[in-house]
């Protein structure tokens, strides 16, 4: 995958990575990253449903998050963070492509979250779903989730180094340190 920067993958780039035959794509995670603007009434799950690109994961910011805090979509306890991976079998050997459906609203927001949990393997779908899709990129539609053909493929990870993921807790900032300006250089 080669692109400007190391942290973007090209739309044209991914639309010809998926017309590679599936045995190729195992290592491949696609994460539907989506977060829409405060008080916009859209469902994540339900466009994510409706239709997205091929082989994608759902990544809730709602869900995936420290819920024991009141205020929504703080960053996950490395519990929540792991149980994730685990779940959609995100490995640290994967490389990881973030997308979502307001060009580049929420998927820099699980990019962050994947790398201070120490997965240096993910990009960001420059453009998001809407340059991807003006490319006549693949949509999969409702109920076709490819995704399961490739986890059957991918087959069961037997080696838990695979999801030792642990927060670098100097890499998130709270309000202090923000108004303080310090860490400038936090990537």
């Amino acid at each position: 995958m080669q692109s400007g920067t190391k942290y973007l993958i090209e739309p044209e780039e991914l639309i010809s990575l998926l017309k590679q035959p599936l045995e190729q794509l195992t290592h491949i995670r696609i994460i539907d990253g989506t977060s829409f603007p405060p008080l916009d009434p859209r469902s994540r799950a339900e466009h994510f449903k409706s239709s997205r690109i091929p082989y994608s994961i759902l990544f809730d910011v709602d869900k995936v998050a420290n819920l024991s805090i009141k205020i929504p979509h703080m960053m996950p306890t490395k519990e929540t963070f792991v149980q994730f991976m685990k779940d959609n079998d995100i490995r640290k050997s994967d490389t990881v492509i973030i997308y979502d459906r307001v060009s580049l609203f929420g998927a820099p927001r699980v990019w962050f979250t994947f790398y201070v949990y120490g997965h240096r393997n993910v990009k960001i779908l420059n453009g998001g779903l809407p340059l991807y899709t003006s490319l006549k990129g693949e949509l999969e539609l409702n109920d076709d989730f490819k995704v399961n053909a490739l986890n059957h493929l991918r087959g069961a990870c037997t080696d838990d180094k695979e999801y030792d993921y642990s927060l670098d807790q100097s890499k998130v900032l709270d309000l202090k340190d923000i108004v303080l300006n310090k860490h400038n250089d936090v990537i």
